[in-house]
């Protein structure tokens, strides 16, 4: 059982949101002329999610 409060939630939550500003801001500096502006905002989420299914199946 996980209490209220959970730091590697809060954490995950912070790189996501963090990722997303950042991308943001990028596409609104580069006009989302980059392949790598598109994959650096969208590797944070991968790796959280292929985190989170990981912990959920254990080998």
């Amino acid at each position: 059982m996980e209490g209220p409060f959970n730091p590697v939630g809060a954490v995950d939550s912070a790189l996501l949101v963090a990722s997303m500003v950042t991308g943001a801001t990028a596409l609104i500096r580069y006009r989302g002329s980059s392949w790598l502006v598109w994959l650096s905002t969208a590797l944070p989420a991968i790796a959280i999610a292929f985190r989170d299914s990981r912990r959920d199946h254990p080998r």
